[in-house]
C-alpha cells in the first residue's frame, strides 16, 4: 500500500497470509496478483468498504468508506473533507454529502443540510463560497444543495445516506422532468423541510 493514499481496506484470511509469507512474498502490494497466479477461483479477502491511509510506520487510519466517494466525471471526489469543513459553517446544523445520477459525468456532489435556524438557510452560493475558502476543489464543489429538517439516522446515530441518495436522485428526476433548467444543469436549491 503506498504510503497516505486511501485503498479499500480488505481482511486476508490467516492461512493464506501465512502461506505468501512463508514463502516470503507477503507485501500489500503482491499478495492479490500472487493469489490470481496461484490459480485459485475466489479471491481470499472480505472487502471492509472503508477506504484507509497508511504511514510510513505502518499505522492504519481509516479515512471513509468506499461509499462515500463520488465519481464525477472520472474524479474521485471523497466527501468526508467537504462535509467537515460545511460543518463548521455557522448556518449548518448538520449535513451529508451523497452523489446523484448523471449521464454526462456518472455522478454529481448534493450539500444536503440540516440548517442552524430555519428561517435562515444558508444559500448555495454562501456553502460554494465558504469551501472554496477552505480550499476545497473547483471540481469537488457540490453541484446541489438540498434542505431537510433532519437527517435520517440509524439507531446508533450514523447518518443514512442511502436513503439520502435516493431522496436526492428523486428529486432530480422530477425537476427534470418538470423543465426545470436549472436543476437540469445540476445547480439550484431544492427545499424538501415540511
Amino acid at each position: 500500500m503506498s504510503t497516505n493514499r486511501p485503498h479499500l481496506t480488505c481482511w486476508v484470511d490467516d492461512s493464506i497470509r501465512a502461506e505468501f509469507e512463508g514463502r516470503g512474498l507477503w507485501t500489500s502490494e503482491t499478495w492479490l496478483d500472487l493469489f490470481l497466479a496461484s490459480g485459485r477461483s475466489a479471491v481470499p479477502s472480505i472487502g471492509s468498504g472503508d477506504l484507509a491511509t497508511m504511514d510510513e510506520d505502518g499505522r492504519i487510519r481509516v479515512t471513509g468508506r468506499i461509499k462515500d466517494i463520488v465519481i464525477r466525471g472520472g474524479e474521485n471526489i471523497s466527501v468526508r473533507g467537504i462535509e467537515e469543513r460545511l460543518a463548521t459553517h455557522p448556518g449548518v446544523a448538520a449535513v451529508a454529502v451523497v452523489g446523484y445520477p448523471d449521464r454526462r459525468l456518472g455522478e454529481r456532489c448534493c450539500a444536503v443540510v440540516v440548517p442552524a435556524v430555519a428561517d435562515a438557510a444558508p444559500t448555495f452560493e454562501d456553502l460554494c463560497t465558504f469551501l472554496r475558502e477552505g480550499g476545497v476543489a473547483k471540481f469537488a464543489l457540490p453541484e446541489r444543495l438540498h434542505l431537510i429538517d433532519a437527517l435520517p439516522v440509524t439507531s446508533t446515530g450514523k447518518v443514512r445516506k442511502g436513503e439520502l441518495r435516493v431522496v436526492v436522485a428523486n428529486v432530480q428526476r422530477r425537476s427534470v422532468q418538470a423543465g426545470d433548467r436549472y436543476m437540469k444543469q445540476g445547480y439550484g436549491i431544492q427545499d424538501e423541510r415540511a
